[in-house]
């Protein structure tokens, strides 16, 4: 019960961040995930997006350490004949298969579902890309920047002077792995259900597009097309990120309703705006931003912050990574946890954003060196002798 996905079995074979983002959601909540990974074909996330201590090993990786937290490691090469045959073993074992590479890939492996689902009939797998198994972007091998890109997160994102700003980085690959979760989560359950396994092509495009409902729909509707308008909300007035006293520290606000705004309009020392109403303020409203900004410019924004959120102005100071860490509400949740590493010592894994009541809430282990847990999946987990084994190393097919 403190482990509630215990017992699931899950074979990762997904690389980089969206995929293995929802297999860490699954490993958080108890399921054994078996990451294979090889050193002839690096994760990006053990080269890219900084290293413990400015140490540039694959080891130190500090986004591999977080994205793969709970899992352990097989290094198998999947070039190699034998080391396609412990994937076979290794889908003969597992309840769900993940994977991320070009669509078609697995299939000339000999690896495809259909192939799978042969050595195991209630196998749920899923593959995960950007664009999806069919259709001419099939083989588009891109990453979340251009998936959102395409979704059109890019074009409403920005300021309407300016070229499109897109939200940072990779945007796909962090809010699709949710979409992946409930839908491998569905799977299983139908699966409990009906006994039935099943093939989940994901895209991470159209996952996230999702989140741009509202203006799909506008668009569908009325014909009026978002594009880049910087912070302006439809009701919301002001609505705005504004340069606070120091270098490069900034506080958000945001102004929901007509007293929200007379109480910050008193706050700043301004009767004569404090009661325009919503309207009003739409009308005027650079004007109310340029006085907002020449206000905050001489104000320490955690100070400010405290003192709107006391009078119900929402507001808050912009962090960074220190202030993310330092953040009390993120360290009362225990968001972000120092976990044991082979390799680095210690390192640091944020949390998932929800928590159960009754289960072991938070991660054991950070993400592993390269096939760490080697030979216990192979002679615990597949049952393999030591002549099995020795054969596999012969071939070179565990690296």
């Amino acid at each position: 019960a403190r482990r509630p996905l215990a017992g699931l079995k899950v074979a990762d074979l997904a690389w980089v961040a969206a995929a293995p983002l929802a297999t860490k959601i699954l490993a958080h909540w108890g399921a054994t995930v078996v990451r294979v990974e090889s050193q002839t074909r690096p994760c990006l996330l053990r080269g890219a997006l900084g290293h413990r201590d400015d140490i540039p090993d694959q080891e130190n990786g500090i986004a591999w350490h977080a994205t793969n937290a709970n899992k352990l490691s097989i290094a198998l090469d999947l070039g190699t004949t034998e080391g396609r045959e412990v994937v076979r073993d290794l889908a003969a074992w597992a309840d769900v298969v993940t994977e991320s590479f070009t669509p078609g890939t697995m299939a000339r492996w000999g690896l495809g579902y259909d192939d799978l689902r042969a050595v195991n009939p209630g196998l749920i797998m899923l593959s995960s890309c950007v664009m999806g198994q069919s259709g001419p972007l099939r083989e588009f091998a891109g990453f979340g920047n251009m998936a959102a890109s395409v979704a059109g997160f890019f074009d409403i994102t920005g300021w309407p002077d300016r070229g499109p700003a897109g939200p940072y980085l990779a945007y796909t690959d962090y809010c699709s792995p949710r979409f992946t979760v409930a839908a491998l989560l569905a799977a299983v359950d139908h699966r409990r259900r009906t006994g039935e396994g099943q093939y989940l092509d994901f895209s991470q495009m159209e996952a996230a597009i999702h989140l741009l409902t509202p203006a799909l729909i506008e668009f569908q509707e009325t014909g009026h097309r978002r594009s880049r308008r910087g912070n302006v909300d439809d009701t919301l007035v002001p609505h705005g990120v504004y340069p606070a006293a120091g270098d490069d520290r900034w506080i958000a606000v945001a102004v929901e309703d007509d007293d929200t705004w007379r109480t910050l309009a008193n706050e700043m020392r301004r009767p004569d705006l404090a009661d325009l109403d919503q309207p009003a303020r739409m009308a005027r409203r650079e004007e109310l931003d340029d006085v907002l900004a020449a206000w905050i410019s001489s104000q320490d924004p955690v100070g400010l912050a405290h003192r709107l959120q006391a009078k119900g102005v929402a507001a808050h100071q912009v962090q960074n990574s220190s202030g993310c860490i330092d953040d009390p509400q993120l360290a009362h949740r225990q968001h972000f946890q120092w976990r044991p590493h082979a390799y680095a010592g210690r390192a640091l894994i944020d949390g998932v954003p929800y928590t159960l009541s009754e289960a072991d809430n938070g991660y054991r282990w950070a993400g592993p060196t390269y096939g760490e847990h080697t030979s216990e999946i192979l002679e615990e987990l597949l049952g393999y002798d030591t002549d099995r084994v020795a054969e596999l190393a012969i071939a070179e097919a565990l690296q």
